[in-house]
This record gives C-alpha cells, sequence and structure tokens, in this order.
C-alpha cells in the first residue's frame, strides 16, 4: 500500500460502505445520519458500534447446502473442558463483549480502550456465530472422548476453528464498518479508524488463500495440507485457548520470521484446552509455512514441561482475547496480574492505534529478550518459576 493511504480514503478506490461504487461517487460529502455522544469516550464508542449485530453468514465452503440460521456456538465444544475450568460454582472468566469498555491512560499517552475479563455462567462462555445450523455439526466431534492426536480429521479441525473464529472476526469487523460507514461517514477522517480498515483489508486479503486450503480439505474430507505439533503435558491447566496468530519468537528466544518484506503474515492456529489429568497444546500451519515454523515445533517436542509451560505463559496472554479462565487461577493471580493480562490480552483485540501497537512491539520484544536470556545465559535458567503472568501458576 502506498505510504499515506493509511489516513483517507482515497476517491478512486471502492466505498468502505460496500456499495462497490468508487467512493468519491458514493459517500464522499455526504451528512452523517447519526451522530456520537461527544461527553464519552470517542474510542469506547467506537468500539461499541463496531460490536453492533451485523448479518452473520455461514462460512463453510458448501454454501449451496447452507440451511438454517447462523446460531453461537461453543468454539471450545467439549463440556468436559468447560467443566474442568468451571468447578463447582459453573462458572468461568471470559473476557466480556457485552458492557462499555474500560478507557485507562497512561500519563500523557494515548488512552487504551480495555475490556475487562468477568466472571460468568459455562452456558454463556466464549459463544461465536460462523456456521449455519446444518454446517455447525461437523465440529461435533470435538470433545467426544480423550484427543486423539493421531486423528487427522480432529486435529485438522481445530486447526479449522481457530483460523474459522478469526476470518469470521475479520468479516464482522469488515460488515461492521460499511454499516457504519454508510451512516457516519465523518468517522473516516479519523486515522484511527483508517488504520483499522486499512489492517481489516490486509488481514482479510491475506487469510483468503489459507481458507481456500481449508475449505478443499474440508470438502474432500481428506483433512491435509496442515503441518502439527501436538504438546502433551501432564495435569489439567487451567485455562482454554484458540486462536489464529504469528508468534514472534520460538522458544530460545529467536525471532520467527513470518512475514516476508512486502509479504503476507504467516500464521499458526492454535489451541489449548485441558482433560482429566491432561492437557493438550496444538499448533498448526499450512504445509508451506513449515520453513517459519519447523523450528518451533521441533523444541516443544523436545523441550522439559517446565520450559513449554514457561513459555506458553510468556506467549499466550498475547492472544488471549478467546481465552477462559478458571476462577481457581484467576483467584491466585493478584490484582496487578490480573490488570497485567487484561492488557495483554487486549493488545489485538480491539481498536489499533499507534500506541497499542507500540505497546504490543515493545512487550514482545521483551519476550523474546526474556526467552534469549533463559536460554543462553551462563547459568541454568529455572523455568519451574514462571513470568509475572504466570498461566500454570495452579
Amino acid at each position: 500500500m502506498k505510504l499515506f493511504e493509511n489516513y483517507w480514503i482515497s476517491r478512486n478506490e471502492p466505498c468502505p460502505c460496500g456499495s462497490g461504487r468508487k467512493y468519491g461517487m458514493c459517500c464522499k460529502g455526504k451528512d452523517n445520519q447519526a451522530s456520537l455522544d461527544m461527553d464519552r469516550s470517542l474510542d469506547g464508542q467506537l468500539l461499541e458500534l463496531l460490536r453492533r449485530p451485523v448479518t452473520r453468514v455461514c462460512i463453510h465452503p458448501d454454501q449451496a447446502g447452507c440451511k438454517g440460521m447462523v446460531r453461537n456456538s461453543r468454539p471450545l465444544q467439549a463440556e468436559g473442558v468447560m467443566e474442568l475450568l468451571a468447578g463447582a460454582d459453573k462458572q468461568v472468566y471470559v473476557m466480556d463483549r457485552d458492557v462499555e469498555p474500560r478507557v485507562i491512560r497512561f500519563e500523557d499517552d494515548e488512552p487504551i480502550v480495555l475490556t475487562d475479563f468477568v466472571k460468568v455462567p459455562v452456558k454463556n462462555a466464549v459463544t461465536e456465530a460462523f456456521f449455519c445450523e446444518r454446517h455447525a455439526p461437523a465440529f461435533s466431534l470435538l470433545g467426544k472422548g480423550r484427543f486423539d492426536p493421531e486423528s487427522r480429521e480432529e486435529v485438522f479441525l481445530y486447526a479449522y476453528r481457530a483460523f474459522a473464529t478469526e476470518y469470521a472476526k475479520q468479516l464482522t469487523v469488515l460488515r461492521s464498518f460499511q454499516k457504519n460507514f454508510k451512516q457516519r461517514p465523518f468517522l473516516f477522517r479519523l486515522p484511527r479508524l483508517i488504520t483499522l480498515y486499512r489492517a481489516t483489508q490486509k488481514a482479510i486479503g491475506e487469510l483468503e488463500p489459507v481458507k481456500a486450503v481449508f475449505d478443499q480439505e474440508l470438502l474432500k474430507k481428506t483433512y491435509g495440507g496442515l503441518a502439527t505439533c501436538a504438546v502433551s503435558l501432564e495435569g489439567s491447566m487451567a485455562f482454554a485457548v484458540y486462536a489464529y496468530r504469528p508468534p514472534d519468537y520460538d522458544m530460545d528466544g529467536a525471532k520467527i520470521l513470518h512475514t516476508a518484506k512486502n509479504g503476507p503474515t504467516r500464521r499458526l492456529s492454535i489451541t489449548a484446552f485441558p482433560e482429566k489429568g491432561r492437557s493438550w497444546v496444538l499448533l498448526s500451519c499450512l504445509e508451506e509455512d513449515l520453513e517459519a515454523y519447523g523450528e518451533l515445533f521441533r523444541q516443544l517436542a523436545s523441550a522439559p514441561p517446565e520450559k513449554v509451560r514457561f513459555y506458553l505463559s510468556r506467549i499466550l496472554p498475547l492472544y488471549a482475547e478467546n481465552m477462559v479462565i478458571s476462577p481457581r487461577l484467576w483467584k491466585v493471580w493478584s490484582e496487578e496480574t490480573r490488570l497485567a493480562f487484561t492488557i495483554y490480552a487486549n493488545f489485538k483485540a480491539n481498536l489499533k492505534s499507534n500506541f497499542k501497537e507500540w505497546m504490543f512491539d515493545h512487550y514482545s520484544e521483551d519476550i523474546g529478550r526474556s526467552l534469549w536470556e533463559a536460554a543462553h545465559g551462563k547459568k541454568p535458567f529455572d523455568y519451574s518459576k514462571g513470568p509475572i503472568v504466570d498461566l500454570f501458576a495452579v
């Protein structure tokens, strides 16, 4: 993209309202049909607008076979997983997207919009809507009995579920942009909104070729095209998470070259969940992307459990917008730890800004530095001592 495209909409590009016409011949110069409350946080209101319901469509490749409504479903399908996390009171902690976000400031820097983690009943925990009634049962295999790492179908479906959640999220954000742009064209005079719009366009452009691979394998029921690392850990972890993200560093702090210059970002499907007495961490990428992630896979397969846990505690908080946390873990964290975790989880979850991107990069670099020092220090590092945000504290 040209340098200044992140700061304005060109009159010759397709209008952000989704009409298919050029911006200059469509919404440019139109009056606003709705306004904002100038007495409230602008960032908070923008986030609310982008979260408002839009028409959901099934993203299954068999579009001709779609039937019924696109209903909410639990990405962490296994009821046993949720029961392990919830405990006796049948409640868990998740990011609450139904309340007005919190805005915090760091001295003279930009405000950060935070969506807090709150305690909710299991039945309300982490629901997404991106498959119709006919296609949603395709994932019913997940959670039936203990996970089988030798099952190509099961491994594929976990990876596809993580990918589909991110893909559907980006489509929803794009449709929200289109809906709100029709009513409030003036919003696109704000650089931060244009930056988010451009990032959404870029993400969808990068995800479409990946979706083509998943779609082909799903329709043929061959469940291939992926390279997967499945790590088994003793004990039931007190969280579960799924994400489709590109970690920046491997276990020894070396930079992962997941983004070539002017090229697409190669991402990982990440899923972690507990079973009785055991936990699983699944990382999957396209076979063609194994060049970027092969070393990380080899490290995870051979590293001692305490090093794996330390690495996950450093990396996963950055991709925790879909994380489910057990009350027993939340209880042992201090208020400082909870706030730190919430900030990390929000870096990539909500409105982008230069300050948030700087904070994300700064924290990511800090992760890489700490992993490098732990692996290459003069004295052996004690990985059993978890970081500040220790996901395995219980």
